[in-house]
């Protein structure tokens, strides 16, 4: 089963943030750390997350897989082969599509030995 995960970058510093996707009050947040929990004396407690508001226009889903250097492979990454990933909601996939082409190669067709060098929202100059 793949990890369900999200990338974002933050609001206020526009730095990548990666954990679990919430929204509130028409903003969208990622959380990535419970800094405070109920204790076994205190089930009752409230949790406290570290959570960070994103631009909805960076978020990315993990895919599920890694390249060959081990790094995670998320939504709007493109590899060295200009390609850029894909989810496709009709089709409940990740793919890989180069944008001047319409062959698509879907995750479960993955080489292991291709390699993330950017990604849409940083290195536009890739697309």
């Amino acid at each position: 089963m793949r990890e369900s995960k999200f990338r974002g970058k933050r609001i206020d510093n526009s730095e990548w943030v990666v954990g679990f996707l919430t929204q509130y009050q028409n903003k969208l947040f990622i959380t990535n750390e419970i800094i405070e929990h109920p204790s076994n004396q205190d089930p009752g407690g409230t949790w406290i997350y570290n959570e960070h508001e994103v631009d909805t226009d960076t978020i990315g889903q993990f895919t599920g897989l890694k390249d060959r250097n081990g790094v995670d492979i998320y939504e709007g990454d493109k590899d060295k082969k200009s390609r850029i990933c894909y989810y496709f909601d009709n089709l409940s996939a990740f793919g890989f599509k180069h944008p001047n082409h319409s062959a698509i190669t879907f995750v479960w067709q993955w080489v292991h030995d291709d390699e993330i060098i950017g990604n849409i929202h940083e290195n536009t100059e890739l697309l």
